[in-house]
């Protein structure tokens, strides 16, 4: 960690784990010469959500992950998402406690372009339904990330 003392004022020796620019009040970790206020250059885990200065709350961390089977199963997944039965056909709801109904889902085909989704989250559930680009319900592989909202 380079320190500094106040007012900000570096010492001889040069770090590259902490940063802190004086003249234009960035922040790098990791990273010398920070281009945003706050830089980080490697990984991140925030416990917190992420809140704008308009105070809308985002949370744009997952909260769960997963690889669904044509045949309705996971076939793998972040801890704590139950597949529930599979009996129409294109329609795959999934139990996961914070997924809100305002919560951002991305899915994607695992390997296929003619497939299309359509997903819907509720309290502690989402379902993703399936369909050919002509529109017709079909039973596919996808993956998807659940993000969570406030």
């Amino acid at each position: 960690v380079r320190y500094y003392s106040l007012p900000l004022k570096p010492r001889a020796n040069t770090y590259s784990d902490l940063v802190i620019n004086e003249v234009g009040g960035r922040v790098g970790i990791g990273t010398n010469s920070p281009g945003a206020k706050l830089e980080v250059a490697g990984s991140i885990m925030v416990s917190g959500r992420i809140t704008r200065p308009d105070g809308i709350i985002y949370s744009m961390i997952p909260i769960c992950i997963g690889v669904a089977a044509a045949s309705g199963g996971l076939r793998g997944h972040s801890g704590g998402v139950i597949a529930t039965n599979h009996t129409t056909v294109g329609v795959y709801t999934f139990l996961k406690d914070g997924v809100l109904p305002n919560s951002v889902t991305i899915v994607t085909s695992n390997g296929r372009n003619d497939v299309v989704f359509k997903v819907n989250c509720g309290s502690g559930a989402f379902t993703v339904e399936s369909y050919t680009t002509s529109g017709t319900p079909i039973d596919t592989d996808f993956s998807f990330v659940v993000y969570g909202s406030s």
